[in-house]
């Protein structure tokens, strides 16, 4: 009696440890919650990208989440953040950069180049890649997160 409480005790707890970084950042952001997300991200050298524009953000990420999740909290409201392999985020990110191609062909390069920044095949942590799109005006639409490195927090924003 005493063991299957003790297993029961330790499942309930270990739960949450298990959840994965990028599905806890993307329920942060859809419920605005800035510190939940905070909690899951690195300190500083947050890498941020943002149609077209890339910048590392040393400090103050509180101050672009807080940008960042009122933007597009409501867009993305309903959907959902999937995990991919680096091949699966590759080739998702391609079919999109085709389909804005023509409306935007600087978006379009930058939306191809997003996923080889950081699944280069090297080092000893393969990058983890978290998904989620939507479809605005016939466009696609995504939130693409990284976590690159051993520390299990996420590395990497980008949204288009």
């Amino acid at each position: 009696m005493i063991r299957m409480f003790t297993a029961i005790v330790v499942v309930l707890f270990a739960t949450p440890v298990m959840a994965d970084t990028g599905s806890q950042w993307f329920e942060a952001l859809q419920k605005r919650n800035v510190k939940a997300a905070l909690a899951v991200t690195v300190p500083g050298g947050l890498q941020y990208g943002n149609k077209g524009n890339d910048k590392v953000i040393q400090s103050k990420i509180k101050r672009l989440y807080k940008k960042v999740f009122s933007k597009l909290r409501r867009p993305y409201k309903q959907a959902v953040m999937e995990k991919k392999s680096c091949t699966e985020a590759a080739r998702e990110l391609g079919y999109m950069a085709r389909e804005w191609r023509e409306k935007n062909s600087q978006l379009s390069i930058w939306i191809g180049q997003i996923n080889t920044k950081f699944c280069t095949g090297e080092g000893l942590f393969p990058p983890k890649v978290w998904l989620a799109q939507i479809m605005v005006e016939d466009m696609p639409h995504a939130i693409v997160v990284y976590d690159t490195g051993e520390d299990n927090l996420i590395d990497a924003v980008f949204h288009f």
